[in-house]
């Protein structure tokens, strides 16, 4: 028995010691378990960070110069600092450069002693307002005269005559200050131009200018006076035959005396539709029944090969008629909110000829379709659908649209970019020099306009304005287009200039050989 007891002793302690080794490997591999768990978590989300911020670096390599955001990690934030420090030395850089060129964009277009265009610049933006798929249908010019010229001059002296050519230049900002699309220019040392940018609107601005200067310009000399002649044109009509329809009006009002004003008119066909109720019927009958149709002109590079195609909308508005051009009805579906369902079935059109052929196709949106939140859905759904055409699919946007619209315009380039399309701006030239809001929206191509670039083979200020724009986006890695391109030896220039690709009359006229 007493033999017993230190055997049931012994195996006591030996099973307590079993035991508590037992909770000691217990607790251990808990710990360890816990420690395990805990480092795979810091792991994860380290990862995560680490991830989110590549796919933010990976944006700065496509164009998309916005800060990046501050992770959790404290280690990984350090590395953050240093890449939003150099952005921010990038910004800046950008900015300065960007601020040099609007001082060339301004040497070259604007006119040193009264703000306005110069006859060149101006005369770019009227063709280009003449020809613009996107433009109106309808609208006016108004060309002004300074009469003796040469004698108010020696008469009153350069100082009193330079004080009269600013007050006509302020009379004449008055509406470019107040009406949206309306510029003004001073062609030479005595003419001044006007155009506005829609119809019915000339005669009467004309002879509200008349009355206006009637009342001002006496008082600096009362031999002072002007002569203005205003003519309604319609889109498509020549540049030299408008100017010369215009100067005709002014040769009459010089003949009538002071401050005479005469007026001219371009016909043009009359409208298919009358009234927002018709309008909205006939543009979606033409959407719905299948009516609707894309232009093809071809964008080019410098060996001539195709680039894509630019592709305008066109709605045969009645059955059997016409396909007319978007500035004929656009600003009427623009009235009855149908631009964001035209802009859709453009796209779709677009995806649907790129099935068919393989070759790269550009549409544009309207400025009014960004503000519409079904707009990317719609897109996406249509891009989704079609992932190989969607990656041969260019779409743009209006400068303009981009300054005024820039969140919308922004965010829906994020959600467009994982369907492989490209995001272009068109008609640049006017809003490079605020390129720090530009370079946000993370653009893969710019398009200079023709009033940018007409002209660049004689002007030779114009001629640095447009190399330094190059160059500036090309820093950015986008490449650079010029639009409505109708002079070989300006398409000649802007190749030295390093243009990557030309649009316009020129260019349809080379035959391109071969998508690039």
């Amino acid at each position: 028995m007493d033999a017993i007891e230190p055997a049931a002793a012994r195996a006591a302690s030996e099973f307590s010691a079993a035991r508590d080794m037992l909770s000691f490997l217990t607790g251990f591999g808990a710990a360890l378990l816990l420690a395990a768990i805990v480092g795979a978590l810091v792991w994860w989300r380290a990862r995560r960070d680490l991830q989110h911020v590549a796919r933010q670096a990976r944006g700065v390599l496509d164009g998309n110069y916005g800060a990046l955001d501050d992770p959790a990690n404290a280690e990984l934030g350090v590395v953050v600092d240093a890449l939003n420090d150099m952005l921010q030395r990038w910004r800046d850089a950008l900015g300065d450069r960007a601020a040099e060129l609007e001082q060339l964009r301004r040497k070259a277009n604007v006119d040193g002693l009264t703000g306005l265009f110069k006859r060149g610049h101006f005369l770019g933006r009227l063709e280009a307002a003449l020809q613009r798929e996107d433009g109106n249908e309808h609208c006016g010019l108004v060309l002004l005269r300074v009469r003796e010229l040469d004698a108010m001059n020696r008469e009153l002296g350069r100082d009193a005559t330079d004080q009269v050519l600013r007050a006509i230049a302020q009379a004449l900002s008055a509406y470019s200050e107040c009406v949206p699309g309306c510029f003004p220019g001073r062609l030479n040392g005595a003419d001044f131009a006007l155009c506005l940018p829609v119809g019915g609107m000339a005669q009467e601005t004309a002879q509200a200018l008349a009355r206006a200067l009637q009342a001002v310009l006496p008082a600096m000399g009362p031999q002072l006076a002007v002569a203005l002649g205003a003519i309604e044109l319609q889109r498509e009509i020549g540049l030299a035959q408008a100017l010369a329809a215009a100067d005709q009006a002014l040769a009459r009002a010089e003949s009538r005396g002071a401050y005479a004003v005469a007026f001219g008119v371009s016909e043009s066909a009359p409208l298919p539709h009358h009234g927002e109720d018709a309008w909205r019927r006939g543009i979606g009958d033409a959407l719905a029944g299948g009516r609707a149709k894309l232009a093809q002109f071809p964008l080019i590079d410098a060996m001539h090969a195709l680039v894509h195609l630019e592709c305008p909308m066109r709605l045969q508005l009645l059955p059997g008629g016409a396909f007319e051009v978007g500035a004929r009805w656009l600003p009427l579906a623009l009235r009855a909110r149908l631009t964001t369902d035209v802009d859709v079935r453009a796209v779709a059109l677009a995806l649907e000829a790129i099935a068919n052929d393989g070759v790269a196709r550009c549409v544009n949106l309207s400025p009014a379709s960004l503000a519409d939140a079904s707009l990317a859905p719609r897109l996406r759904a249509l891009l989704f659908a079609a992932p190989r055409a969607a990656r041969q699919l260019s779409i743009e946007v209006a400068e303009e649209a981009a300054l005024e619209r820039f969140a919308p315009l922004q965010q829906l380039g994020r959600q467009l970019r994982p369907c492989g399309v490209r995001l272009g701006l068109e008609h640049a030239g006017n809003g490079l020099g605020r390129i720090d809001r530009l370079f946000e929206i993370g653009l893969d191509f710019i398009k200079l306009d023709v009033s940018a670039t007409r002209g660049v083979a004689s002007e030779a200020q114009r001629a640095v304005f447009v190399r330094a724009s190059i160059e500036l986006l090309h820093r950015m890695s986008l490449p650079v287009y010029a639009e409505g391109v109708a002079d070989a030896d300006d398409a000649r220039e802007l190749w030295a200039c390093g243009i990557d690709g030309i649009t316009g009359p020129w260019a349809s006229a080379q035959r391109p050989q071969s998508v690039s």
